[in-house]
């Protein structure tokens, strides 16, 4: 009687410079998912540094069956403690934490012990962002397929958020120098948008083939469309009353912080019965520029970091969703989730950057002096309001569903791991 083989499972090791968090926002998001879809095929173990505090080192078994593995960046408190009173006294520069965490990773003996063990066994390596890379390049064996995972174009993202000092220029040739090796070295190069994997094929003199477009994604079978019942009660639940209510979900970064400024004092003070609900860390960093709370505006409510469940009823709350990001790179993760839930979103033309929405169809793209007619054309035109629920989110059903992207990675994968 003739046995049957059982398929062995390749395993993949990652490498990135934050953990995984409950409340996956943006890069974290991206990660996170990878890692789900991944796990389905492989073997997979993340790597991560923690950066909170020193003497951090868990092992986290995530419900969808990868492991990860984190590290502090810090072993010492006195060095913990030191460095962060140099950022805040003398450097004060925004992309300098990803490039200490290069030089960091280097001296963390557990980090690169269990990175080895790791990586021998593995039959693709990826790194997360280029800030890593180079240390995952050393432990690249023969046979290997090594993949950079760019989530933006980093060196242009940088370069939109720090100043012109000197250090912040040294800083900048330092990404620009990494993320140059990551698509030099790299076997194979994910990119979130078509517009990404032109500029890195200019910049970095890389072939665009070696470049594949992996768009950022969102779980369409988690998120619903509400009827008009279910949004009253949502908001009822949330304590919002009958309220027009706008949403802009954000993490803690400058073209965020930008974003929520615009908001704050502009569309706040013009829609003044409306209610203007802040998702995200983003507020953390308006508070300390502008030395107020934004809680100090009084139709502004600031949920901070929120659970799966309680953003599922504030997407159900929202009327209109609102995108007026003017710089970045990559492209706006939060831009699907509001298109997943059926929102009408009203967005900058670079806001929406990297995806392929129409104007009038799917989004309402803006001049920063247009948001607030466009906004009221979509609360009296129930018409244009409908038209763009359904269309955005049958686009994202069909192009930007994980589903649909996991099976583009999953085969470019096969490909390379024969």
């Amino acid at each position: 009687m003739a046995m049957i083989k059982e398929t062995q499972r390749h395993r993949i090791t990652m490498l990135n410079y934050f953990p995984l968090s409950e409340w996956a926002v943006g890069g974290c998001y991206r990660t996170s998912h990878f890692c789900d879809l991944l796990s389905s095929e492989y073997d997979v173990t993340l790597l991560s540094l923690e950066c909170r505090s020193p003497h951090v080192e868990a092992e986290v078994n995530h419900p969808h069956g990868f492991r990860e593995l984190r590290f502090s960046k810090i072993s010492s408190r006195l060095i913990y403690d030191f460095l962060g009173l140099l950022n805040r006294a003398f450097l004060k520069t925004k992309g300098c934490g990803p490039v200490v965490a290069n030089f960091l990773a280097r001296f963390n003996k557990r980090l690169l012990r269990e990175l080895k063990i790791s990586s021998e066994g593995s039959k693709v390596l990826i790194s997360e962002f280029p800030y890593l890379f180079s240390i995952l390049l050393q432990y690249r064996r023969k046979g290997q397929v090594l993949i950079y995972d760019a989530h933006n174009v980093e060196y242009e993202y940088q370069k939109g958020i720090m100043s012109d000092r000197l250090l912040d220029r040294f800083f900048l040739r330092f990404i620009k120098a990494m993320e140059r090796k990551s698509c030099e070295r790299a076997d194979m190069i994910l990119a979130v948008s078509e517009r990404d994997q032109e500029i890195m094929a200019s910049t970095y003199g890389v072939l665009r083939e070696k470049i594949k477009v992996i768009p950022h994604g969102v779980n369409t079978g988690e998120i619903d469309v509400p009827t008009d019942d279910e949004r009253r009660t949502a908001k009822a639940a949330l304590g919002l009353g009958s309220a027009k209510t706008f949403l802009f979900i954000g993490g803690n970064h400058p073209p965020n912080v930008e974003a929520l400024e615009f908001i704050a004092f502009n569309l706040a003070k013009e829609f003044k019965d409306a209610i203007f609900l802040v998702v995200g860390d983003v507020y953390r960093e308006f508070s300390r520029k502008f030395k107020r709370s934004i809680m100090d505006i009084d139709n502004i409510r600031p949920y901070g970091l929120v659970s799966d469940s309680l953003k599922v009823d504030i997407l159900k709350a929202s009327d209109i969703a609102l995108n007026p990001i003017f710089s970045g790179s990559g492209t706006n993760v939060k831009m699907l989730e509001y298109m997943a839930a059926g929102i009408p979103l009203v967005t900058t033309g670079f806001g929406a950057r990297g995806l392929d929405v129409k104007d009038k169809k799917h989004v309402l793209i803006s001049e920063p002096g247009d948001f607030v007619s466009n906004i009221k054309l979509l609360f009296e035109d129930s018409d244009m309001y409908n038209k763009l629920r359904t269309s955005a989110r049958k686009l994202v059903e069909e192009r930007y569903d994980w589903n649909v992207i996991s099976e583009r990675l999953l085969q470019l994968l096969r490909e390379h791991t024969k």
